[in-house]
């Protein structure tokens, strides 16, 4: 396809998945530049992972990369949350399960988004609750 000019025009398709890509590239290169992985204190790795988080929870970051990232928090600097960084790895490795089973996606996909509130509400017996295995009861 081209346009009156003789540039070549892209499907809208292309053009969408184009700017998922540079949003998601944007949000992690800004992730990077603030200090993602130069840890300096317990606010600061708490902070980080929430963001982190909450761009997933968005769906603007593949698991492979944000399980890559989570590993450069400095999770000895927030024990209170123990719990959270192996319970991740359910979230993280469950991509494919996702993709195929919606009520699945939809238990997970809840689950994250309470636990990002669980983090900001400093609540952190509730974060180390999630799971993923299932929906928390009273969480």
């Amino acid at each position: 396809m081209s346009d009156y000019e003789g540039r070549k025009q892209y499907p809208k398709s292309t053009i969408l998945v184009t700017h998922q890509w540079q949003i998601t590239h944007y949000k992690c290169t800004s992730l990077l530049m603030r200090g993602f992985m130069n840890p300096k204190d317990e606010e600061c790795e708490l902070e980080k992972l929430i963001e982190l988080l909450s761009i997933v929870a968005e769906e603007n970051l593949d698991c492979d990369i944000a399980e890559g990232l989570s590993k450069k928090i400095n999770w000895d600097k927030i024990p209170e949350i123990g719990k959270v960084y192996g319970n991740l790895f359910h979230y993280w490795h469950d991509q494919d399960i996702r993709e195929k089973d919606k009520e699945y996606k939809f238990m997970q996909d809840t689950e994250l988004n309470k636990l990002i509130q669980h983090l900001k509400n400093k609540e952190f017996a509730k974060a180390n609750n999630i799971s993923f295995l299932g929906a928390t009861p009273n969480a």
